[in-house]
């Protein structure tokens, strides 16, 4: 799926300057991970989700915020 998203010439494969817009893509993924990963655990815990939503500015009840962490 993610070769798919970065294969702009929809050849099925992707070339170096493809490979490179994932490989930042990725990188950027796990910037904001760590970011929200306070206790570096390697895990986001239901309080670590809670701020990450919240810093988005997602203003979610807590019932809601568990489902979406449970799922």
């Amino acid at each position: 799926m993610m070769i798919r998203m970065f294969d702009t010439d929809r050849s099925g494969t992707i070339n170096f300057d493809e490979f490179c817009g994932l490989w930042g893509f990725l990188a950027a993924w796990r910037g904001l991970f760590d970011r929200f990963d306070v206790d570096r655990s390697g895990n986001i815990s239901l309080r670590e989700f809670e701020d990450a939503l919240v810093a988005f500015g997602y203003r979610l009840s807590p019932q809601f915020v568990q489902l979406l962490f449970s799922t």
